[in-house]
């Protein structure tokens, strides 16, 4: 069996990894711990928001993840 995981699968389990907690899981949206947002777009782009701002979109989980636990 083939099975592909989605990006939102890949989002959750580096949140997981970098010990990153979920406040409130929406679908498309997860509020995130220290008033970070992330928004699911299509393919593998997330976006990453603070207080309501976009921050920056990422590609790279890894970037984003560290971003959030160095900030």
């Amino acid at each position: 069996m083939n099975e592909q995981l989605s990006s939102r699968d890949h989002l959750l389990m580096a949140l997981r990894f970098y010990e990153i907690d979920i406040i409130r899981d929406q679908g498309k949206y997860l509020d995130l711990e220290n008033e970070y947002q992330v928004e699911i777009e299509n393919g593998f782009l997330f976006k990453l928001l603070w207080q309501g701002k976009v921050i920056a979109p990422f590609t790279d989980l890894d970037e984003m993840c560290q971003f959030i636990k160095n900030s």
